[in-house]
């Protein structure tokens, strides 16, 4: 793969990444919404809801860990000699040994905190988040088939994180007009 493909198959990673972080701050938003909109309705029918609001409980904790999960090619140990490669490159740069030495308090952190994210994506098998460490530190990543693979699977990961918030009840109904918010309920409660 040539050097601005990749580049922009990182960029990809980089947006998936993003639209992923918004999509589960989002999803925490409608999940609360819509679980207050159920209580709320609860409170007014008592008499039509038999089911006690534990359950209801149960099934929003349920919602949330159905969604909260690590994607697989991120939980994985990176021993690709290219991998370690890479960290051993940014760790040249960010070694609290090397890091002591500056003068510049605001740079020694921000070399610091690239340090600590360095190796939480190494202890975490995060090679997307070493790619994007290295970028901001002008360290040349070498275009390989094993990045740009580990890339391609991060984006799937991400994407199909995104699908897994998008059909969910609380998404749903927070992405409805009106109308279909009170369907979306009701068939939320039939099927609790």
């Amino acid at each position: 793969m040539n050097k601005k493909s990749f580049k922009k198959l990182f960029l990809k990673a980089k947006y998936f990444d993003a639209e992923l972080d918004e999509h589960e701050f989002l999803y925490k938003e409608h999940e609360k919404s819509f679980f207050d909109k159920i209580d709320d309705i609860k409170r007014s029918f008592p008499e039509k809801f038999k089911e006690d609001s534990r359950s209801l409980l149960s099934a929003s904790k349920a919602l949330s860990e159905n969604l909260d999960f690590e994607p697989e090619v991120l939980s994985k140990k990176l021993t690709e000699k290219e991998a370690k490669s890479l960290y051993k490159k940014i760790m040249v740069k960010v070694h609290p040994d090397k890091v002591e030495q500056l003068n510049d308090a605001e740079l020694k952190e921000r070399l610091q905190n690239y340090c600590t994210s360095a190796v939480s994506a190494i202890d975490d098998g995060n090679l997307y988040k070493l790619i994007e460490i290295a970028y901001d530190l002008n360290i040349d990543v070498n275009e390989s088939e094993y990045f740009a693979n580990s890339l391609k699977d991060f984006c799937s990961e991400c994407e199909s994180r995104i699908k897994n918030f998008e059909n969910t009840f609380p998404w749903i109904w927070a992405n409805s007009n009106d109308l279909s918010k009170d369907s979306v309920i009701m068939i939320y409660i039939k099927n609790k």
